[in-house]
C-alpha cells in the first residue's frame, strides 16, 4: 500500500502510514460500511410501490446451504432498484419451512410492505414451488393480511436453470459452425 502511495500521492504518504490496519480496525470499518449500505437500501425499500424478490438456494464449497435473495422494486417516480438483499447460510436443513422463515425474517428486517410484494422468482426446486407446502404456497398466506383482495402473488421459474440443463443435452455444433 505504501508503494502505491509513493507513486499516487507522495505528499500524503505519512497520512497513509498512520492509518491503523489491524484486523480489528479493518473488521470494524467493514461492519460500518455494511450498516451504511443496509440503511440506504432500507430507505429505498420503504419507498417501493411494488417489489419482487428472487431466491435461490445452493450449496457452497464447504457443503453449507446458502440462500441468496435479491429484491427489485419501483418507487412512485418509476425509479427501479435492484439489489442483493442478503446471502444467508441455512443451518442443518433446507426444507420449504426453513427457506420461508429465512425469507420472512429477511423481508421483515428490511421493513417493506408485504402487500406490495408482487412476484417471487425461484429455481424451481420442490421446496420453492411444490404444490402443497412450498415457499410459493406459503407467501400468499403471509401477504393476504396486508394486500388488497384482488392482489395475487406471481411465482416465476428462473429460465437460467432450464437453459443450463438444455445446454448440457443439446448438441449445437452443427448450428454454430
Amino acid at each position: 500500500m505504501l508503494d502505491v502511495a509513493d507513486i499516487s500521492f507522495a505528499p500524503q504518504k505519512q497520512v497513509i502510514q498512520d492509518i491503523p490496519l489491524s484486523r480489528n480496525t479493518i473488521a470494524a470499518r467493514v461492519n460500518e460500511l455494511e450498516d451504511n449500505l443496509n440503511n440506504h437500501l432500507k430507505d429505498k425499500i420503504k419507498e417501493f410501490i411494488f417489489y419482487s424478490i428472487a431466491a435461490d438456494e445452493s450449496t457452497d464449497i464447504k457443503d453449507t446451504a446458502q440462500l441468496v435473495v435479491f429484491i427489485r422494486g419501483i418507487n412512485k417516480d418509476f425509479i427501479i432498484t435492484k439489489e442483493l438483499l442478503k446471502c444467508l447460510p441455512l443451518k442443518d436443513t433446507t426444507t420449504a419451512q426453513d427457506i420461508y422463515q429465512a425469507i420472512e425474517q429477511l423481508i421483515s428486517i428490511n421493513e417493506p410492505d408485504w402487500g406490495k410484494l408482487c412476484s417471487i422468482t425461484t429455481d424451481g426446486a420442490p421446496a420453492m414451488v411444490g404444490k402443497n407446502t412450498s415457499v410459493v404456497t406459503k407467501l400468499p398466506k403471509k401477504i393476504s393480511d396486508e394486500a388488497t383482495p384482488q392482489h395475487k402473488l406471481i411465482g416465476i421459474h428462473c429460465i437460467i436453470h432450464q437453459e443450463s440443463l438444455a445446454s448440457k443435452i443439446l448438441k449445437m455444433d452443427h448450428v454454430l459452425s
